[in-house]
């Protein structure tokens, strides 16, 4: 299957919650999901082949789960952005940087930072390694010269926004986007 599956949930902050949000999706294979940690202290489920990732906020949860791609997800609301609008001139690179102070209005100066940290967030969890080895890397351009793909998600009901980061689980072409399903519970 060539899809990601992305569900939402509101106040939910723990791995039980994103157990309970996605057990109706492997339902069907007489499976009850069980997310443990990793070694890296990520999660980790307990079905074959299935690869999860998981965000939250104080607001909102966010889970992951494809059988054909490795995943990083982050979810950010917009209420917490503005603080950290100073330091993208510490962490972003200067052609992000650059496109944020451009934004005419302030909603959009947060929009768009929200847009590059969630991107470095995911790829942080993608790629198994720390934020900072992610800052400096510049979002402001998607290309295919990557070895993965990230996608902003705008959640403007939920005032907030959503990246995935993701790359095969093997080599296909890379002009076979997945699927992107959405799925809000709660």
């Amino acid at each position: 299957m060539n899809q990601i599956k992305i569900f939402f949930h509101k106040q939910a902050d723990n791995f039980k919650s994103a157990e309970d949000l996605i057990s109706a999706e492997f339902k069907y294979m007489g499976v009850e999901p069980l997310i443990t940690r990793n070694e890296d202290g990520g999660p980790k489920l307990n079905i074959p082949n299935y690869q999860i990732s998981i965000s939250n906020t104080d607001e909102l949860l966010v889970v992951a789960i494809s059988d054909s791609y490795h995943l990083g997800i982050d979810v950010e609301m917009n209420n917490n952005a503005k603080i950290c609008l100073g330091i993208a001139n510490r962490f972003f690179s200067k052609e992000e940087v650059s496109l944020i102070d451009q934004s005419e209005t302030e909603a959009d100066k947060i929009n768009l930072f929200l847009n590059f940290w969630t991107k470095k967030e995911a790829a942080t969890k993608l790629h198994k390694q720390h934020l900072g080895d992610w800052l400096s890397f510049n979002f402001s351009r998607n290309t295919l010269e990557q070895s993965f793909l990230t996608k902003n998600i705008s959640l403007p009901n939920l005032n907030g926004q959503c990246s995935i980061a993701f790359k095969p689980l093997v080599h296909i072409d890379n002009s076979l986007a997945p699927d992107i399903i959405l799925q809000t519970i709660g």
